[in-house]
């Protein structure tokens, strides 16, 4: 599925933080039903990145950049909460660096992340403010001393640089006894941070992640379902030449005839019946005795009638029949069961649809150029009754295909 956002900037680079009906209470349900509807991957199409998105409180918006970001980084970026924490600095010492770093004017975050990966401070890009260029890792002399916990520093550092962080640490002794050198550092290390090209909400100095080579093949939207085909007319034998189709008896000589047409083509319409006898038997004109025959053919043959439609006993409609030179049946001589099986192809193919799509996509496999009211009737009562069934839910306007 290609998964289009479209929202972005506007001709001064600016992102507004309003996203429409996303920005509503629950509005995170909409987003989760439009990334769910793929069978196998999702490309995502958009004029910006999860860093571009402005800081909001919003949980729906926060939602939508951390989807972004998870396109862009794959499964890095589910390891962290970046959302703000609303948490403040944990020493006199944070607050010191937390100082500095807003002097120069930049944005910054305490305590990023979830526990146990919390970084103490990110800074945010100034150009994606949603982006933090690099955490600053503050640590106390004693707590830091001890080599079991300098080892899991370590092993912490290279998770969290694994993860896409780029991470400049401060030792808070050097801080205080050497304050003019450290903040040079710390300077130096936003500032390389920042000219580094971002990527997902946090940058990142590691190789570009390996993504699966997509292969793409043109589409022909005008191609034939493989569930149709093409309607077969029947071969109907002829009447012998003495019989007269208007006269009582012709009636046991047409049941041969009956059963042929019901063979090949159905469940079949009478006026299509009609119509195949007029041509094989070179009549001008079904009149009342002729229409008396072929009914009662129809009731002496071995097969079956429910109301205008024919077809042989015990048999499942197995395709959708499409239109052919010969054959262009109006809506009233498709069977209501021949358009049920083509809206269920159709939803299964798609996995779900609007009505109104739903409805031009049946009449065009049925070669009905236009939707007027006799089709979109015809059409909206074989919907309801698949709903009234339970073979299919709706949603508002929104059809899906129970499985």
């Amino acid at each position: 599925m290609i998964f289009s956002v479209g929202y972005g900037p506007d001709e001064a680079g600016k992102i507004s933080s309003n996203f429409g009906v996303l920005n509503k209470p629950r509005g995170w349900r909409r987003l989760n039903v439009a990334i769910t509807r793929a069978r196998q991957r999702v490309e995502v199409v958009a004029s910006m990145g999860a860093g571009d998105i402005p800081v909001s409180q919003n949980e729906n918006v926060q939602y939508l950049s951390a989807y972004l970001d998870y396109a862009e980084r794959g499964q890095a970026a589910l390891a962290l909460e970046l959302g703000p924490s609303g948490l403040g600095p944990e020493s006199p010492f944070e607050e010191s660096v937390i100082n500095a770093i807003r002097s120069w004017g930049y944005t910054v975050e305490p305590q990023v992340g979830a526990a146990g990966f919390r970084i103490d401070i990110g800074v945010r890009h100034p150009a994606h403010p949603a982006v933090f260029a690099i955490g600053v890792e503050c640590d106390g002399y004693q707590y830091h001393s001890a080599p079991a916990a300098r080892d899991r520093d370590r092993l912490r550092d290279q998770v969290l640089r694994g993860l896409g962080w780029r991470l400049h640490r401060i030792w808070g002794t050097s801080w205080y006894r050497n304050r003019h050198h450290e903040e040079t550092r710390l300077k130096d290390a936003i500032q390389a941070a920042i000219n580094a090209p971002a990527q997902g909400r946090v940058t990142s100095h590691v190789d570009q992640i390996d993504r699966p080579e997509v292969a793409t093949e043109s589409i022909d939207h005008d191609a034939i379902p493989t569930w149709t085909s093409d309607y077969q007319t029947a071969d109907v034998p002829p009447l012998p030449r003495w019989i007269d189709p208007g006269d009582p008896g012709a009636r046991f000589d047409m049941q041969d005839a009956m059963v042929q047409i019901a063979r090949a083509e159905g469940p079949v319409h009478i006026s299509l019946i009609h119509q195949r006898v007029r041509d094989a038997w070179g009549i001008g004109r079904i009149g009342p005795n002729i229409r008396d025959n072929i009914d009662s053919a129809i009731h002496l043959a071995d097969v079956i009638r429910e109301g205008d439609f024919i077809d042989l006993p015990d048999r499942d409609i197995a395709a959708v029949r499409r239109p052919t030179a010969e054959v262009n049946r109006k809506v009233e001589q498709v069977p209501r069961s021949e358009i049920a099986l083509a809206i269920t192809h159709l939803l299964r193919d798609a996995g779900e649809t609007n009505r109104d799509d739903l409805i031009v996509a049946v009449a065009r496999i049925f070669g009905w150029s236009r939707t007027g009211t006799d089709i979109r009737g015809a059409i909206q009562s074989v919907i309801q009754q698949l709903a009234d069934r339970g073979r299919l839910t709706t949603n508002g306007t929104t059809l899906t295909l129970v499985r």
